[in-house]
């Protein structure tokens, strides 16, 4: 599957390690810096993989400020701290969206955008992919299935408990994919609140573990069945 084209703008961060000279992904080894003053090369599918160079054997050592760029965010001001400390940046977006995020997710990547790149990535694979297939529409199909097909064997526990698939998503896997983009490998669909309705405010994709601290409890479960059999 192919991706869109995209340009490593000179000046991008992950981790320690800050390229040097802008690079269109496909074309020549991207050049980087370490924060130490060590500079070296990366392949393509290297970059963002390695958050310093291998003279500092994988410490981190980033100092946020004002300007650094990440992705395609450039941190613009500190605006406060998470319970556990953690500074929270405002930062500009390529696109020229601003998002207010923790600083160490955008400098390790988990924040790569204001959700520009997502949706450009979505847009591609709808415009240029077929459809049917992907997991993305695997997903999107057993998600309609559980809640509306009496007959799917899951049923009980989704439509028998009143969960529905709101109007926007079952009109259209597009819409579906634009709202929640690609999957991300090790991760399936999940709702935030175990008992609301598959909506874009209520789902997120999450791993195994993320979702298994999100389960019913027995006597939910216990409750639920008694009432469907009543």
């Amino acid at each position: 599957m192919s991706t869109p084209t995209q340009t490593i703008l000179a000046g991008t961060r992950y981790g320690s390690v800050v390229v040097t000279a802008d690079r269109t992904v496909g074309g020549t080894p991207v050049q980087c810096r370490c924060d130490c003053g060590e500079t070296f090369t990366l392949r393509v599918t290297q970059w963002g993989t390695r958050e310093s160079c291998t003279k500092c054997r994988g410490t981190t050592h980033v100092i946020y400020e004002p300007g650094m760029k990440f992705n395609r965010l450039t941190l613009v001001e500190k605006v406060g701290l998470t319970a556990s400390k953690h500074a929270i940046w405002t930062a500009l977006c390529y696109c020229g969206a601003t998002i207010t995020a923790v600083a160490k997710d955008i400098g390790t990547g988990n924040t790569k955008s204001c959700g520009c790149l997502q949706r450009e990535k979505a847009a591609a694979l709808v415009t240029t992919h077929g459809l049917t297939g992907t997991p993305e529409h695997r997903v999107w199909r057993g998600m309609l299935s559980r809640c509306h097909n009496p007959n799917d064997t899951g049923h009980h526990k989704y439509g028998g408990r009143g969960i529905t698939v709101c109007d926007r998503w079952r009109a259209s896997f597009v819409n579906f994919l634009t709202d929640m983009g690609q999957r991300p490998d090790g991760k399936s669909i999940d709702r935030i609140n175990n008992d609301g309705n598959y909506e874009p405010t209520n789902c997120r994709w999450a791993t195994a573990s993320e979702q298994m601290q999100n389960r019913r409890t027995p006597d939910q479960v216990r409750r639920d069945s008694q009432s469907v059999a009543s």
